[in-house]
């Protein structure tokens, strides 16, 4: 995606960038995306988020030499940062309103429209919807992390005295290996009709994926996240700031203190009224049909309004 651009002005044509994580900013109000710090509105936190730009300035050093080496060949100036290769007319996000931090207007032309989504095309498989009963449902999430297994089992272990039916799905991983082993008796599938199964769910235990964490905020389930790698940090802190779930570190995410935050993301009714709200965010956004809009009017030569704000 860093390439787009370049390719973009080769081509004499608009771009537009669909970003279905954090929002790649370089705004010192608020924190790089990778980190897990908090929002502050206060000198000494910008400094902080100053010194993380720095250091992803550093870390991306030799991607940055290698796009502008291809950027000179083709005549083209270079760019100072790998913030340069986003599009200077839009990047549209699907995050809702309010759920990334607040950066300055005018920081760079992000529009928030909520998800990005569409049930019809989702929904099926052989999921066991026998299995289900009245108990609520703790949706777990996790993807293909290589801590997967170890994952699953805390969560499991977690939830077993609790009066919850667990449902976790592997993403196409391995883990857990031999499901029949986990405490509590989950059920456990490959693929999960993700979007059928929040609508019934009470609580979204996840490794911090943007996407699970906008899909379980439009279905107004509550988020408990584990952070592990990539920008799944930035992602919990955001949730975390909108009150419509909890950020634990993986350290701390085990036993009776992983078990307290997913009670209390079953039974404290502030959660359940921030993911009620979150959930309006994600349906006044506008979503694809918005989405379709911008890139019509930025394809058509068009100005839109700047909007970074949130």
């Amino acid at each position: 995606s860093h390439a787009a651009l370049t390719a973009a002005e080769l081509a004499n044509v608009p771009l537009v960038n669909l970003s279905t994580g954090v929002p790649r900013l370089s705004d010192a109000t608020i924190p790089p995306e990778f980190m897990r710090w908090h929002y502050r509105d206060a000198g000494w936190a910008r400094t902080r988020n100053r010194l993380g730009y720095r250091l992803r300035s550093v870390i991306e050093l030799p991607l940055l030499d290698l796009l502008n080496r291809a950027r000179a060949r083709a005549s083209l100036a270079p760019h100072r940062h790998l913030g340069d290769a986003l599009s200077p007319s839009a990047v549209i996000s699907q995050l809702p309103p309010g759920l990334d931090f607040p950066a300055r207007d005018g920081a760079q032309a992000v529009h928030y429209l909520g998800p990005f989504e569409s049930p019809a095309d989702r929904a099926g498989g052989n999921f066991p919807w026998e299995r289900l009963g009245e108990e609520p449902i703790v949706y777990v999430s996790t993807g293909t992390l290589s801590e997967a297994e170890a994952f699953f089992r805390r969560v499991a272990e977690a939830c077993a005295p609790l009066p919850v039916q667990v449902v976790m799905t592997r993403g196409g991983g391995g883990a857990p290996a031999d499901p029949a082993s986990l405490p509590g008796s989950p059920i456990v599938v490959d693929y999960c009709p993700q979007l059928e199964v929040l609508a019934r769910a009470s609580v979204t235990v996840t490794h911090g994926s943007m996407n699970t964490i906008v899909e379980s905020l439009a279905c107004s389930v509550p988020v408990v996240a584990i952070p592990i790698m990539f920008d799944q940090p930035g992602c919990a802190a955001r949730l975390a700031r909108t009150g419509a779930g909890l950020a634990l570190s993986p350290r701390r995410a085990r036993g009776a203190r992983l078990r307290a935050s997913i009670r209390a993301a079953l039974e404290d009714e502030e959660f359940a009224q921030a993911a009620q709200r979150m959930q309006g965010a994600c349906r006044d956004g506008g979503g694809v049909e918005r989405a379709c809009h911008l890139i019509e009017t930025v394809a058509a030569g068009g100005s839109i309004t700047s909007h970074a704000g949130n």
